[in-house]
Formats: structure tokens, sequence, C-alpha cells
């Protein structure tokens, strides 16, 4: 078959498994040479001083608290924290209230730029990035970490923090697979619960340097494919739809052996269950794919009779009831929706849509032309989790009569 070939360096961050405080998962610590080779550690924030606040953003209703030998300052007095700094004397305290109104998930941000100091954002030769967070709760939490390449592509990847420990979370940067070279900076979202103000500690987060070079890896798709799941950066790089949601919300993803046809890979997807349902819920989690990838589809060579289809399964125990269904251009503008899709359960279906159907809600047909984003939401649910099977995204070709 005709392949659509673009050689880009997308960005793998295959995250090592959490342990407990001061070591990495491969056995060695975090501070040490890497067994590969000497790595140049540089240290982006350990929040020692107040000058390391102020490149921090925040999102959403979240406060951060400069800490120091396990205290901080409120309104003029000195409160005890009783979580020491992870290494020195200082770390951030970020704290959410149960009383909070959480539309939009409380993120913070570090920027890789640190304009008073360096710039830490070229990551070509960045090896590894490592950081520390305290979850001084009595039960596990998450924490979902997005890291923004210049060009609007990001990497999604969540973690679950023991409790009453600090956790050591360390990233292997594939650097053949960066959808850029500049990695602007990553978001903190992190979660929490309505029932008691959450705190967590944050420290010590630094990149890791190699002298090694790298190649680029090639990105493909064959004919009319949009997205068979079949190649590793399509599973790697869907993204979780987290910036209207909580974070706790998010969806964990994996790939798959089980496909409608025996063959190849597909995307499984577990949903955690919320606490309202989605009528009266502001929450709307869900995956997004990976949108360098859709630019290799030619969307003009396609005429209102073509369909653009993806086939899912939802489990007979635990299936994910019902999808939303979204498509967006390159400007972020919702070009076509198709609301409250029910999932049958135990078998595979196929939805398809024609690009008539899609161009018509607006009347124009360079909407599906200039297709950039697609977005697979579901409204918050109680009781347990759901899960459900995604695949093949693709075009199907209708001969005219």
């Amino acid at each position: 078959m005709k392949k659509k070939i673009l050689s880009v360096a997308l960005s793998v961050f295959a995250a090592f498994s959490l342990v407990g405080c001061g070591s990495s998962s491969d056995g060695e610590s975090a501070n040490t040479q890497s067994k590969a080779g000497m790595l140049e550690r540089i240290c982006v924030n350990d929040f020692e001083s107040t000058t390391d606040y102020s490149p921090l953003r925040v999102d959403g209703i979240v406060r951060v608290y400069k800490t120091l030998n396990g205290q901080k300052k409120m309104g003029g007095k000195t409160e005890e924290t009783g979580v020491q700094a992870f290494e020195g004397a200082g770390c951030a305290e970020v704290l959410l209230k149960k009383e909070d109104d959480r539309v939009v998930s409380p993120m913070v941000y570090q920027p890789f730029n640190l304009e008073a100091k360096e710039d830490y954002s070229d990551f070509s030769y960045v090896s590894k990035i490592s950081f520390c967070i305290y979850n001084a709760q009595e039960e596990q939490e998450n924490v979902n970490l997005k890291f923004s390449f210049a060009g609007g592509a990001t990497v999604f990847k969540q973690y679950s923090l023991q409790p009453k420990q600090w956790n050591e979370i360390v990233y292997e940067n594939y650097r053949e697979y960066m959808p850029n070279v500049m990695c602007e900076g990553v978001w903190f979202m992190f979660g929490g619960s309505d029932e008691h103000d959450s705190r967590f500690y944050m420290d010590d987060i630094a990149l890791y340097k190699t002298q090694k070079g790298y190649n680029v890896v090639t990105m493909e798709l064959d004919e009319h494919e949009v997205c068979s799941f079949d190649k590793v950066y399509q599973t790697k790089f869907v993204s979780v739809m987290t910036a209207a949601t909580k974070a706790s919300l998010a969806p964990t993803m994996s790939a798959s052996s089980f496909t409608k046809t025996g063959k190849g890979a597909s995307l499984y997807v577990e949903a955690p269950a919320g606490e309202e349902l989605w009528q009266t819920s502001n929450n709307w989690p869900g995956i997004e794919l990976y949108s360098p990838m859709l630019k290799l589809v030619n969307w003009a060579d396609y005429d209102e009779n073509d369909k653009l289809c993806f086939d899912v399964y939802s489990p007979v125990e635990n299936g994910m009831d019902q999808i939303w269904f979204n498509l967006y251009n390159s400007a972020g503008t919702r070009v076509w929706k198709k609301d409250g899709i029910s999932l049958p359960k135990g078998k595979w279906v196929t939805l398809s849509y024609t690009v008539g159907e899609i161009s018509k809600t607006y009347g124009k047909q360079d909407s599906f032309d200039d297709l950039s984003h697609i977005r697979i939401l579901w409204g918050e649910f109680l009781g347990a989790d759901r899960a459900f099977y995604v695949d093949n995204f693709r075009m199907e070709i209708t001969p005219n009569s």
C-alpha cells in the first residue's frame, strides 16, 4: 500500500514505576551516574529561595506556599507543615481546599525557560527528567503531567502517589520521538477530594543531560489510515483531556492485542468513576489522537461520500455506556460533534460518518480539509470504573455510482 511519510521527532516519555524516597525504579539514585555513562544533572527548581517561585504559574483554584524547614507562612503567621523537604530546607506546598469549585483541574506550571536564570527548554540532549512529590493524604492520590512542546504538541502521563511519603518520579526521555526539541515546560495536575483539604509538596525538579546523539524516528501512515494503533507512537501519544475536568477522572491507556480482526493492536481505555452524573456535572474527561500524526492525512483528497470510520468495543462487564465524538480544525475550533453515542456491550461496532455529513454542519468543505484534532469524550458517571477499546481510525472510499 502507499505510505505517507514524515520525518519527525516525537517524544516518548517512558516513565519508570514509582518507588519510595530517594531512588528511581532502575535501582540507582536519580542523583548518581547513569549506567549508560555520565549524565550532567541540572537543577531547574529546588524551591530553596523566594525567586524559585516567581516563574511558576497556576490554573484553576490552587494555592502554592513557600515552605522552609517544615514551616510555611500564611497571613503573617507561621504554620507547621509536618513535612520536611526532600533535599535541602525548602519545598513548595500545593493546597487544594475541599470547598473549591474545580471546574478547571488545579494545575501548577513549571517553565523550563527561566528568564532570570537560564533557558533549559532545549531538550536535544536531555536524557531524563526527575522530580519529587509528597502526598500528604492518608490515601493514594494521582498526579497528571502534561509536557508542553513548541508548536502546541503535548505529552501526558498519570502517576499514582503513595500516601505519607515522598514519591520520586523519573522519566526516560527517548529523544528520537520528541515532537519538538524545545520543551517549554510541564504542568502538574493534581487530584484531590471534595471531603477534605488536599496537600501535596513539590521538590527537586531536575534535568539530566547526555553527550550522546540520537536518530530521528520516521512517522508514517498507510493509505487511508488515520490511526491504527499498530505503531508505537500511536498509543504513546494519545492525549488525556483534562482541561475542563478533575484530574482524578483522567483515564489510563495502554496498547492491547484485542482487535476486531485479531491482528495488530488497539487502544484500551480505563475511565475512573466520579461523584455525580454527567447530566449535572461539568466534568468531561476524554482522549485526543496525536495531532502531528493527523497532519499526515490528506483530508482534502476525500469527497462528501467518503467516510471517517473507527471501531469500538465495550466489555460486557463495566463497559462504557456512551461516548461523545468531536472534531476540531487547526485553529482549535470545533467543526463537528456527535453526542451520546450508545455502545452495545460485548461486540465490536464500527462508527462511520460521511464527509458530507461532517462538512454540512458548518456549511464548509474546508472545515473537514483542515481537520487537526479528534477527541472521544465521556460524561462523569457513578459506580464502578468503566472501560472500552478503540481501534482503526480510517477513511473509507465510497465508489462513484
